[in-house]
């Protein structure tokens, strides 16, 4: 389990693991991130609503994802290959190449998650 501060306040991200799962604790929000089949996906669960009317969109490269705001944020992580919302959460998959590990890249994706719900933009652009 990871919990963290808010990044903007503290530079200080305490990391400790619980079975397969991690947990931040930000402005009172909580993103848990469970493992996936494929190692090079992990998904963040935000503890709210991702698309609120249900279903899923695959956007899988930074060209597809012009119509969301919320991926073109995490598309400006290094590292990040693709994005996947559900109803409740969202998957980030990475490259393969090795430089790109998750605990470098999970508090910068918790951080532009976190920030961006705070933002109060909508996952997908209407039309």
């Amino acid at each position: 389990r990871t919990i963290a501060q808010n990044p903007m306040t503290s530079p200080l991200l305490l990391e400790r693991r619980l079975n397969a799962a991690t947990t931040v604790l930000a402005r009172s929000m909580f993103i848990q991130t469970q493992d996936t089949p494929n190692p090079s996906s992990l998904k963040f669960l935000p503890g709210r609503a991702v698309l609120e009317g249900g279903g899923t969109v695959d956007i899988p490269n930074i060209t597809a994802a012009k119509g969301s705001p919320l991926a073109k944020v995490l598309f400006r992580i290094e590292g990040v290959k693709g994005v996947f919302f559900g109803p409740d959460f969202i998957t980030v998959t990475k490259y393969d190449d090795e430089g790109f590990e998750w605990k470098l890249m999970k508090p910068e994706i918790f951080a532009s998650i976190m920030d961006f719900f705070n933002s109060g933009l909508p996952v997908i652009n209407e039309g």
